[in-house]
């Protein structure tokens, strides 16, 4: 897998597939393709993350109210939805957005201390070259 976690994978299928939308099976199959494997656990907290993030008409309304404690949304309620196309929300996709500008400016930023860095250590060997030569 890439340096990015399971979400911004997600995310960024999601975002890449807007036009024609995913199903949940899909994601999990791409997930496959780039070697993450989710545990039992973790992949019922993941399905719900999955249908709050992604626009599925029947069983939006629902997830947004979802709470772990009541019970009203088990696992085999969304299992039915797995195969519906689903489009990546809004918030969901600027979140995104936000997550690609976030990494851009911090490589940018990186490059940039290094040219800084660059730039000092050039500035002292010549300002050291300048006082032997005073000195000579």
């Amino acid at each position: 897998m890439t340096e990015d976690s399971i979400y911004t994978v997600a995310l960024k299928f999601g975002a890449d597939n807007t036009e024609t939308g995913i199903t949940y099976n899909k994601l999990l199959q791409h997930l496959r393709t780039n070697n993450v494997t989710l545990d039992k656990d973790f992949q019922r907290y993941f399905h719900v993350w999955f249908y709050e993030n992604f626009y599925v008409d029947p069983i939006y309304p629902k997830i947004k109210d979802f709470s772990w404690t009541s019970g009203d949304l088990t696992e085999s309620v969304l299992s039915k939805y797995d195969d519906y196309k689903a489009i990546i929300t809004g918030s969901a996709h600027q979140t995104y957005l936000e997550y690609q500008e976030l990494k851009f400016a911090y490589k940018s930023s990186r490059g940039a201390s290094r040219i800084a860095i660059a730039s000092i250590i050039v500035a002292i060997i010549i300002g050291l070259i300048q006082i032997w030569i005073a000195l000579s």
